[in-house]
């Protein structure tokens, strides 16, 4: 039996895989382009009724450094900056906390560092829940 792949099946094979794990990592949260009105951005639960699911959420991109929201759980939400306090790369969302693929910084969900290099938490925004969605106070 030959075990050689010929060069077309390799990028064949390698692109099918790359772009699977592409479409892992989109669905872990989406993105969302939002317009800040009066130091404010509005989520509407109607819009994005995943958000009504504990661990779901959001990552809120603007005219300034994108925000990720996410709900913690019993009616609560978090919203964090998604730029790393140790060199400004952006974070993505893994699992149950927030990690920095630049050098491996993890932080919680209330923005604490708790895990290295970054030694500063990220910034942290106000949340207020309704009946109707969530407000980011910026």
């Amino acid at each position: 039996m030959n075990k050689t792949w010929s060069r077309r099946r390799f990028v064949t094979v390698s692109s099918a895989v790359s772009g699977g794990i592409m479409l892992t990592r989109c669905s872990t949260m989406s993105a969302l382009h939002v317009v800040i009105l009066e130091g404010r951005i509005r989520i509407d639960f109607e819009e994005h009724p995943d958000l009504k699911l504990e661990g779901k959420g959001l990552l809120l991109k603007s005219s300034q450094d994108p925000i990720f929201l996410v709900n913690v759980g019993r009616g609560s939400y978090r919203a964090v900056s998604a730029v790393c306090t140790h060199l400004n790369c952006s974070i993505r969302l893994s699992g149950k906390v927030l990690q920095c693929p630049c050098h491996g910084s993890t932080f919680d969900f209330d923005g604490n560092a708790v895990r290295g290099p970054a030694q500063r938490p990220l910034r942290t925004f106000k949340t207020e829940v309704s009946d109707k969605g969530v407000e980011v106070v910026l």
